[in-house]
């Protein structure tokens, strides 16, 4: 292949550039100095992950997977439960707001998505570290205030199962140890 690439630009140095790679990447395989010492014409950055760990070992940890789940369940209804059961019982801030079946049809692929990407933030956190779940449900609390007060200000049924989950991110993310 190299050669009819040579055959085809005879005046370029594509070959020569490439046959010399070839023969640095062979003659470092058959050292047998150590790769820290050596010196790489790419330099790649070492990328640390964080360590992902599901074994829940914190009631606070268990509260956030629980939360991600059930936020799932919520972007899974919006897709696909009809408008009587999402909008009018799993999310009856929706119709207090002003938001009709047939808007809300417009925007249910944003609403679950906006929910998984919710869940992915809780999942992530919740699997990182007993910090970052703390973190987590410290700024959390602060959305869920607000959502609480508009749920309580329209006077809606499930204000006060949401006023649970508040009270859950301000007691793992301020109170307990």
């Amino acid at each position: 292949l190299f050669q009819k690439i040579e055959l085809a630009f005879p005046h370029s140095n594509f070959y020569k550039e490439v046959y010399d790679i070839k023969n640095k990447m062979a003659a470092s395989k058959r050292s047998t100095r150590s790769t820290a010492s050596k010196k790489s014409f790419i330099s790649i950055p070492k990328i640390s992950t964080p360590k992902i760990d599901f074994s829940m070992k914190t009631n606070a940890q268990k509260f956030l997977f629980f939360s991600a789940f059930t936020v799932i369940a919520y972007g899974f209804a919006a897709l696909f439960a009809p408008w009587e059961t999402f909008g009018k019982l799993l999310m009856p801030i929706l119709p207090a707001s002003g938001v009709t079946e047939k808007s809300f049809s417009q925007w249910k692929e944003v609403f679950a998505t906006f929910s998984f990407g919710w869940a992915v933030g809780k999942i992530v956190a919740a699997s990182s570290s007993q910090k970052a779940t703390k973190l987590f449900c410290q700024l959390n609390s602060l959305p869920m205030t607000y959502f609480v007060y508009c749920c309580h200000k329209a006077q809606t049924f499930d204000w006060p199962t949401w006023a649970l989950f508040l009270t859950a991110y301000v007691y793992f993310g301020y109170l307990a140890k």
